[in-house]
């Protein structure tokens, strides 16, 4: 599905018009946002026969409102959707955006298939490739994945990083879990210079003392090796009570420099969020128009040991819960 969706980027499928002839069709979408039961959905169209109108398909009891802006200067249309559905059951996977045209030709694109395309493009999947494409020039490839254990069905050990030797440290037990311990202390469980490439996804969020977690990587890390982090700049608490930083993109420059034994090869930030309060203040009139971004990662590489920093400091000596075992 992803791949399909990849593929085709939102390029609509060649269709068939009363007349009985293939035309081509190009649908580009640039906005999808859902709050609640309402939904948007904004992009450009671009066909041989003027658009006259755009609705949704397969979604009961729904109401619709569009808006078509025609572009003088360019073949490209701009469109709107607005939709208010009346209930909150899942989106139908047979529900379809449909686009009908001057000529009576009706263009139809899957609303599943219009909002995953859009985020397999991103800016931080295009930085995970990198880092990927980096890997795959090493002879070999140790890797160290902190927090990597299967939730909810999800082992990259044998999706993404299946081609490498993949070592998967978490602080909870877990079926693809090779040890169980703590990303503050990697220097208690593995040697020196052990891996080629450490990478870790929505765990830096969690972790009590990021900065610590970086001396130790820079410790179990050789020299010119690779990290992939990625956490969140904007989401919702969650994992409480262990549930502790933000990051935008300029912070991963107080963790990752050269007094670390870092340097930050790309950032990269993903995914708007819109920041509104739950309930209406003045001084917020217009929060909606500023984003937050989802996802916040970064690719470093190690330039130099660094054996002069300590935080000695452990996690028990701050804290007395446990992270969520769920």
């Amino acid at each position: 599905m992803q791949k399909l969706a990849l593929k085709i980027k939102n390029i609509a499928k060649l269709f068939r018009d009363k007349k009985n002839q293939i035309t081509d069709t190009q649908i580009n979408i640039q906005f999808f946002a859902k709050f609640f039961r309402y939904i948007i959905i904004k992009g450009d169209f671009q066909g041989t026969s003027k658009l006259l109108s755009l609705n949704i398909q397969g979604l009961k009891g729904a109401n619709c409102m569009s808006q078509i802006h025609q572009n003088k200067f360019s073949d490209k249309t701009k469109f709107e959707l607005h939709i208010l559905r009346n209930n909150d059951d899942p989106i139908p996977e047979e529900c379809n955006i449909e686009f009908t045209c001057a000529s009576g030709a009706i263009s139809k694109l899957s609303y599943h298939e219009s909002y995953s395309s859009h985020y397999l493009n991103s800016a931080n999947n295009r930085l995970h490739t990198r880092f990927l494409d980096e890997l795959k020039n090493l002879p070999s490839c140790k890797l160290l994945e902190l927090g990597g254990r299967s939730r909810s069905g999800t082992d990259t050990t044998k999706s993404f990083y299946k081609n490498f030797t993949t070592t998967v440290v978490d602080i909870c037990p877990g079926d693809n879990v090779d040890y169980v311990g703590d990303a503050h202390e990697l220097s208690l469980i593995f040697e020196a210079s052990t891996f080629d490439a450490i990478t870790s996804v929505s765990v830096f969020e969690h972790l009590a003392m990021p900065w610590k977690v970086v001396l130790s990587m820079n410790h179990v890390l050789r020299l010119g090796g690779l990290a992939f982090i990625q956490s969140h700049q904007t989401v919702g608490m969650h994992d409480q009570p262990w549930d502790f930083w933000r990051f935008s993109d300029s912070a991963w420059e107080a963790l990752f420099n050269k007094k670390t034994g870092f340097e930050i090869i790309e950032t990269a930030m993903s995914y708007p969020q819109f920041i509104i309060p739950h309930h209406y203040w003045p001084n917020a009139v217009d929060a909606e128009k500023v984003a937050g971004f989802l996802a916040s990662a970064v690719l470093v590489r190690k330039i130099s040991e660094c054996d002069e920093l300590d935080w000695p400091i452990s996690v028990k000596d701050i804290t007395e819960t446990q992270y969520p075992h769920n």
